[in-house]
Formats: C-alpha cells, structure tokens, sequence
C-alpha cells in the first residue's frame, strides 16, 4: 500500500494526517527541531517541492509519492512553525513562492487535499500580519 492510495481510499483519506501516528511525527519534530533546524527543513523542503518536476523519477506514482511525502512533512513543519510564532523572512518568500507554483498547486489540490491547502494558506496569512 502506498501513500497515493492511502489518500484516493475514501474510507481513509486524510485520515493519515489526523491519526495517533502523525501526533506521535508532530510531537518528535516539535522536539527534535529547534527554531533554526525548523526553518532550514522547511526551507529544504519548499526548494524539493519547487523543483519537483526537474527530479527524476521511475515513475508517475514514485513521482506523486514524493510529492506527497514531501508536502506532508512540510505542512507538518509549518504547523510547529506557527505555534512557535517565529516571523522568518527567508520562509515568508518561500510561503509565496510556492503558492504561485499553479503546477504544484494543482496537483495538491483534489478535493480531499482542498482543505489543507486552504489551511496551510491560512497559516501563512497569519504569519504575515505578525
């Protein structure tokens, strides 16, 4: 069972991304990152997603994995980001950056990712304004 799978499942869905494993993900960054650490994974993982289609790949699923996992790890991280309130410039461009990626975007956005894209959007608004 992959990753892609999981998420096209309509009996599971994003689930993934609300169960004991992801508090237990959640928890061990929010311990392993300090505030450095979390900006530099961040920033990593906003340049992979940027650079997503100029990556190889064996093939269309690997391909959408990858994304996947990647995106994840990001919207994990972002949420350490937020409860910590850190104001990071470098990280503001990179929120806008990505969100101007219309390819990468629409990928994200089937309508059982819809809403965390809106939040994570939201997330990023809020940042601003602090």
């Amino acid at each position: 069972m992959n990753l892609n799978s999981l998420i096209d499942d309509d009996e599971n869905g994003w689930d993934l991304l609300c169960s004991d494993f992801n508090s237990f993900i959640l928890e061990y960054y929010n311990q392993f990152y300090d505030d450095d650490m979390l900006v530099e994974e961040m920033k990593l993982n906003f340049n992979f997603l940027e650079k997503i289609n100029s990556t190889w790949s064996s093939n269309f699923t690997n391909y959408k994995n990858r994304i996947h996992v990647y995106y994840t790890k990001l919207y994990l991280l972002s949420s350490i980001y937020k409860n910590r309130n850190i104001n990071n410039i470098e990280i503001l461009g990179c929120y806008e950056n990505f969100f101007k990626n219309k390819y990468l975007i629409e990928v994200l956005l089937r309508d059982k990712a819809k809403k965390s894209i809106i939040d994570f959007k939201k997330d990023y608004n809020m940042m601003k304004i602090q």
